[in-house]
């Protein structure tokens, strides 16, 4: 490199940039790629339904971030470093967090239309639960929302929405299995059963009535997954 370009590099202001946006699958490992011209880089993302990891890396300028979503969403990353004091412009990038196209594919093809004497959700979770029939995982996935019903959801030190749904997702993924892969059809109803019942800011407070709510939503999920034939 000349030493016009050093020195034109070290004038000017600090960069750091992101992509605009990135889709990725609710539950898998996705990777963002940061360019930086500072030493030293930060990163930010204030939702509690986004895990973020910084993946190892020899030069400061390339940055990789492991991230993990666990409810769909639209969610705001924010990257910035420094330079001699001077600060970057932050870079936003939107992590757009979807079912996946397993679980959108299965959706798709589930029944829209109410069929009697069952609703539409009874109809289309009968639907996926057609699609994969995992006895073993029905009764642990039945068991995890009823055992969330009565210990996580009245737990006091839990004071937001998208608290309760991140652990209750989290211990989904470790006694069930990957979430697409095991009951795919099953539980992609069940989460957009929640997504129109739960509010849609996951920073909402958890007052009595929402605690009441979501105890009786996981209650009713837990006794329709156990009359799956």
């Amino acid at each position: 490199m000349k030493p016009l370009q050093i020195m034109m590099m070290l004038l000017a202001d600090p960069q750091v940039s992101v992509p605009a946006e990135v889709k990725i699958q609710v539950g898998r490992l996705a990777t963002v790629s940061i360019t930086s011209t500072g030493k030293i880089t930060r990163y930010l993302c204030l939702d509690d339904q986004v895990d973020v990891f910084r993946a190892y890396e020899d030069d400061p300028g390339k940055i990789s971030l492991r991230i993990l979503c666990h409810q769909p969403g639209r969610y705001k990353l924010v990257v910035y470093t420094a330079a001699d004091g001077v600060p970057s412009e932050p870079a936003v990038c939107t992590i757009i967090a979807q079912l996946g196209k397993v679980a959108d594919k299965v959706t798709d093809k589930l029944p829209d239309t109410v069929v009697e004497p069952m609703g539409k959700f009874e109809s289309r979770l009968l639907a996926g639960w057609k699609l994969e029939r995992n006895l073993e995982a029905r009764k642990k996935l039945a068991d995890l929302y009823r055992r969330a019903a009565e210990t996580i959801v009245p737990d006091e030190s839990i004071k937001t929405a998208g608290g309760v749904t991140t652990i209750v997702a989290k211990a989904a993924g470790e006694v069930v299995g990957d979430p697409g892969k095991v009951l795919v059809g099953v539980r992609a109803v069940l989460a957009q059963e929640l997504q129109s019942k739960l509010p849609k800011d996951p920073q909402a407070p958890l007052t009595e009535e929402l605690r009441a709510l979501i105890i009786a939503e996981f209650k009713r999920i837990a006794d329709h997954l156990d009359k799956l034939p």
